[in-house]
């Protein structure tokens, strides 16, 4: 883990040497690399949390390949934007978020998977890697409230960067709808899951549709605009 975290933090602070990249390679990359960050932390606190590495790592790697890729296309680099004080806390807060997010996706897909698994009574090598039903879901409520808390203030400090900019709060664009459509959606699985007994499948379904929504907010709205649109 400390060599996949360090490998990919060498290469972003040779990308941020001339300034933040926003590009959708550099999105990725930065990405993968809190998701990363944030996974230590988490097997470290609770080691339990580990096993959700089975399916946490092919997605990141993944994630990995795609920006490289992207790098080979056209270069991957986007404009360079300078950072001030308010944008450095809306982008720490949206990493942030945006891993929180991926590793309560993850542990929502574990939960699913096991759940499956439990109802067949069906077991195998797969299921035995990931971690126990209860321990899944108590790492996705866990995680998928840091993560509604962090998303809270990125997008607190993108109104105030926005004020600061405009004059006004909100700029009614797709990354503004999709990052308020998450937070709502995340906000009522939250209250659901801890007030009403809304848990399992039915729970791992809305907190994956959340992570797509937040998906579509962040790197999603980069590739159509750096990608598609170029």
């Amino acid at each position: 883990m400390l060599a996949a975290l360090g490998g990919v933090a060498c290469y972003l602070i040779l990308r941020v040497s001339d300034g933040w990249d926003s590009g959708f390679s550099f999105t990725l990359w930065v990405s993968v690399a809190s998701s990363l960050l944030i996974f230590l932390l988490l097997c470290i606190c609770r080691r339990e949390a580990e096993r959700l590495a089975v399916l946490l790592l092919p997605y990141l790697l993944g994630l990995s390949l795609l920006a490289l890729l992207i790098d080979q296309v056209d270069g991957g680099a986007g404009t360079s934007v300078d950072l001030e004080t308010w944008l450095l806390v809306h982008i720490v807060g949206a990493l942030g978020a945006y891993a929180f997010a991926t590793l309560a996706a993850v542990s929502a897909l574990a939960v699913f998977l096991q759940e499956r698994g439990l109802k067949k009574k069906q077991t195998g090598v797969f299921s035995d890697r990931l971690p126990a039903l209860a321990v899944a879901e108590w790492l996705e409520r866990r995680l998928l409230v840091t993560g509604e808390l962090v998303l809270g203030v990125s997008i607190l400090s993108g109104m105030a960067l926005q004020y600061i900019n405009s004059g006004y709060l909100l700029d009614s664009n797709h990354k503004t709808l999709f990052s308020l459509a998450a937070f709502a959606l995340i906000a009522i699985v939250i209250y659901l899951q801890w007030y009403a007994g809304f848990r399992g499948r039915r729970a791992g379904r809305w907190v994956l549709v959340g992570y797509l929504l937040l998906s579509l907010a962040y790197p999603g709205v980069k590739f159509v605009s750096g990608v598609l649109l170029t």
